[in-house]
């Protein structure tokens, strides 16, 4: 499968060593290939730098593992039923053109309603629906937290 990555996600597995940059690396060991394009990219980047600096590099380095692709702003991908913001069309314009199964975004204020729904071939998700969508109940496999729980 193919996964682009929002922004945000970007930034989440560059800011820290935590559950968003755990995913990544499971959806790339399980074969999977992770998209992004240089408009998210740069806005991540752009965030970190104001945020935490120190963490452009890794993000860089996290992107040579990535496949990029051109970014896409044609909002003519997206169907006329979907309403985003000017700045998030280019993200999912990106995921549809980059013909990917997954859209991941923790951007719950302008795609939360499309959370779970299947546009132009690609399916939006948060991280934690992207892991359960990928890895089912397994998705705990990683994480300290009893299998009872």
């Amino acid at each position: 499968m193919r996964i682009f990555l929002d922004a945000n996600v970007l930034f989440s597995a560059a800011y820290s060593d935590g559950a968003i940059r755990r995913l990544i690396r499971d959806i790339q060991g399980a074969g999977h290939t992770v998209v992004a394009d240089r408009y998210v990219i740069e806005e991540a980047i752009h965030n970190l730098s104001i945020h935490r600096p120190e963490a452009v590099g890794f993000l860089h380095g996290m992107t040579t593992s990535m496949s990029i692709v051109p970014i896409c702003r044609r909002s003519e991908e997206i169907p006329p039923d979907v309403s985003l913001p000017d700045k998030d069309v280019p993200v999912l314009a990106g995921a549809i053109a980059s013909h990917c199964d997954i859209l991941t975004t923790g951007d719950i204020s302008h795609f939360g309603d499309y959370f779970g729904r299947l546009i132009g071939g690609v399916t939006i998700y948060s991280p934690v629906e992207t892991a359960r969508a990928l890895f089912g109940n397994g998705v705990r496999r990683n994480r300290e937290i009893p299998e009872n729980q």
